[in-house]
């Protein structure tokens, strides 16, 4: 059975009106394009079996003035969590030069500003339809 991996995306206060769920799966899709490059790769099957997953929860308010995105990105081999948190690994190279652990984390820090940008640049093309 496969266990899922979840990682989670805090969106700036001010993207709050970003609540339309098309709005917010554009985002993931993109966060996930930036993270591909750090997932570890050999046979794709960790990668390809990332699903994003509508979350239907009221509460988005969190105590660091950032808006719950409450869509996920869901990893579901059933080695996905092992992955995820398993710094020290040494991950193959071979196809995925940057491959690490925590490589959400990793593109959220690294792509984060670029990420926000895109979002709100989607935001106004959206809304000029």
């Amino acid at each position: 059975m496969a266990v899922n991996q979840d990682v989670s995306f805090y969106m700036e206060k001010a993207l709050k009106k970003a609540t339309s769920p098309d709005v917010k799966r554009y985002f993931l899709i993109e966060w996930y394009r930036k993270m591909f490059p750090y997932i570890p790769f050999v046979t794709g099957t960790l990668a390809s079996t990332m699903d994003i997953e509508i979350q239907h929860s009221p509460e988005t308010a969190m105590e660091t003035g950032l808006e719950n995105i409450d869509q996920n990105i869901h990893f579901k081999a059933p080695y996905a969590s092992n992955m995820y948190y398993g710094d020290g690994f040494n991950f193959t190279k071979d196809q995925h030069p940057l491959a690490q652990a925590r490589w959400a984390q990793v593109a959220a820090e690294l792509h984060g500003q670029e990420l926000v940008d895109n979002l709100k640049k989607y935001i106004r093309r959206e809304s000029l339809k």
